[in-house]
């Protein structure tokens, strides 16, 4: 992993985290957002956020390079800045988190059911996910409520039919596949309801 896309990532992965802390604490952030009170309790939620939905983040990018790799394309993920910072921006205003942190970039040709491939293996690592913390539920019930929770609905959310959402991708070069993944990830999300 070259030293940019290494930077984009993590730097992706704790403004998340910094966004999850601005939804979290909102009334307060929304008041006196650079106050070093607010910062205190900013602390614990980015935390819980960064192992997390922070994780979930970086499993589903990295997931889609690695397929995209094994098919012989150059791939890499690049953070959105812009992005990022209408994250911070709309969360700070609405108190409801939005973002829009960067993708994968695969500027090499792929065929059709190679791209249907690359975009299922974001929303399926996420269902990945949400199984390893619902095994972490009775020791560690806080942070694997709050894994199963963000996991199942980023793949929910993913394998939706949408432009520019992975589910379109996927919808677009396989309704097999498509079907298969968005129903997992529809019993991920209901499970999830369940647990949390």
């Amino acid at each position: 992993m070259r030293f940019r896309e290494a930077f984009d990532l993590l730097f992706s992965w704790a403004f998340l985290s910094f966004v999850f802390g601005i939804a979290v604490t909102h009334g307060a952030w929304l008041r006196t957002p650079f106050a070093p009170e607010v910062f205190g309790r900013l602390k614990d939620p980015m935390l819980l956020s960064f192992g997390t939905l922070g994780l979930g983040f970086a499993v589903h990018e990295l997931s889609h390079r690695a397929v995209a790799r094994s098919f012989g394309a150059r791939a890499e993920f690049r953070a959105s800045y812009l992005g990022l910072a209408l994250s911070a921006i709309l969360t700070t205003l609405t108190g409801l988190m939005f973002v829009l942190p960067g993708a994968v970039v695969i500027p090499s040709p792929v065929s059709r059911r190679e791209a249907a491939l690359i975009a299922a293996a974001g929303p399926a690592s996420n269902v990945a996910l949400v199984a390893v913390f619902l095994s972490l539920i009775l020791h560690f019930p806080t942070v694997a409520g709050l894994g199963v929770a963000v996991n199942s609905l980023l793949a929910f959310f993913n394998s939706l039919p949408i432009r520019g959402l992975d589910g379109r991708k996927v919808y677009e070069g396989s309704r097999l596949l498509w079907a298969m993944l968005f129903g997992i990830s529809a019993l991920a999300a209901h499970c999830a309801m369940e647990v949390v």
